[in-house]
């Protein structure tokens, strides 16, 4: 979604190309990328991660477009632009999306040694960001907290309380926050109470939630 914004947003100004190193991409982003004029997709890579001959064509490719800022998303298109980087001094935006991939054994030392190279990383939570401090990978003043955004509607939909409520959540409780158990949770302190909130799942941190319903008298 960052992603997808972030070259809309561009494009009203100025030509934006967009690289995906990956045959597997969303369609439903492609798609949205192919309606904009302004916007050239370029997918000409394997599935194989860290292939030379797909760095050779990102690079041949970024000198053609005469870039002057790349931004990048993933482990592999952040090593990518941090070579570019080396070859041509341009602007580099790097980021870190998650909490697994980047900080496995192989991608924490190569990250913690090209990210200080970027202006700016982009992360979308403070616990990712909290995580990246926490394994010294980056300093705090280059991190930046993005959060995710959602799409919005034209026309709001009206809402109808009379009626009864039901409300899903899925996710694993190994964390306090990262799920948003707490958020879903404070928030039915504020609904009718025709609303019903079902917290499905397992982990290290479920005796915990169930303590907080206790807590809020929401059981």
């Amino acid at each position: 979604y960052l992603l997808q914004q972030v070259s809309m947003h561009q494009a009203k100004k100025r030509k934006v190309n967009v690289i995906s190193l990956t045959k597997n991409a969303d369609q439903k982003f492609i798609q949205n990328l192919k309606k904009n004029k302004n916007i050239k997709l370029i997918n000409s890579f394997s599935n194989e991660l860290e292939k030379p001959i797909d760095l050779i064509k990102f690079v041949k490719i970024l000198r053609k477009s005469n870039c002057k800022k790349i931004i990048s998303f993933d482990n592999r298109s952040n090593f990518y632009c941090f070579i570019y980087q080396l070859i041509n001094k341009v602007e580099w935006i790097s980021s870190i999306h998650g909490l697994e991939g980047a900080f496995s054994f192989k991608w924490r030392n190569i990250n913690r040694f090209i990210l200080k190279f970027s202006k700016t990383c982009i992360v979308p939570s403070k616990a990712v960001k909290n995580k990246i401090l926490q394994q010294k990978l980056l300093n705090k003043t280059k991190i930046k907290v993005i959060y995710n955004g959602v799409e919005t509607i034209k026309k709001p939909v009206k809402r109808i309380f009379h009626s009864k409520k039901n409300i899903f959540l899925i996710g694993n409780f190994y964390s306090k926050i990262i799920k948003g158990h707490n958020v879903a949770i404070n928030s039915m302190l504020y609904l009718p109470n025709n609303y019903r909130l079902f917290l499905i799942g397992s982990g290290t941190y479920l005796n915990y939630f169930k303590d907080l319903v206790r807590k809020e008298k929401l059981d």
